[in-house]
């Protein structure tokens, strides 16, 4: 079984970030090669906090789910086998992290938004904000889609408060 920050290492290339942003890019109103080589480089926290609010939700939405293919451990097993605590300590733990994520990314979006693509800025947003909608409070909108039917459309539409 991996440590947590083993699982945790793999979260950004193996999210589908860089997917869904780069397959987005055509159709953005306004981008430049200094958004495209910001987007692509390692320290692009927005882009790394993005992903942890996606990870963390989806660890604590995806975690029964995936505890009953049996076949891998989950984000939740390594952290509690890692620091000996409970899955309800994990939880707790994960909402924490996921906090903290969001308040990174208020942070990079308020210093990089004057620099960086407002489009490119609100993709990794919607990402983010996607993952809330469909693991809020620990449920797997994946598993269950009838469960968020008319939730999805309306994040997209609230306006964006950072």
């Amino acid at each position: 079984m991996p440590t947590y920050e083993e699982y945790l290492v793999n979260t950004v290339v193996t999210s589908c970030i860089y997917v869904i942003v780069t397959v987005g890019i055509p159709g953005l109103k306004s981008i430049s090669k200094e958004s495209i080589d910001w987007l692509m480089s390692e320290s692009n926290k927005a882009l790394i906090a993005s992903t942890r609010i996606c990870r963390h939700a989806n660890d604590i939405g995806s975690d029964e789910q995936e505890r009953r293919g049996g076949n891998i451990p989950t984000a939740v097993d390594c952290y509690a086998k890692q620091y000996g605590v409970s899955k309800e300590e994990t939880v707790n733990k994960f909402n924490e992290l996921f906090e903290n994520a969001w308040k990174d990314f208020n942070k990079d979006w308020s210093t990089e938004i004057s620099t960086i693509s407002k489009d490119m800025m609100e993709q990794l947003l919607n990402y983010a904000r996607i993952a809330e909608v469909n693991y809020r409070n620990g449920r797997d909108a994946y598993a269950n889609p009838q469960k968020i039917a008319g939730q999805i459309a309306t994040v997209f539409m609230d306006p964006i408060v950072v």
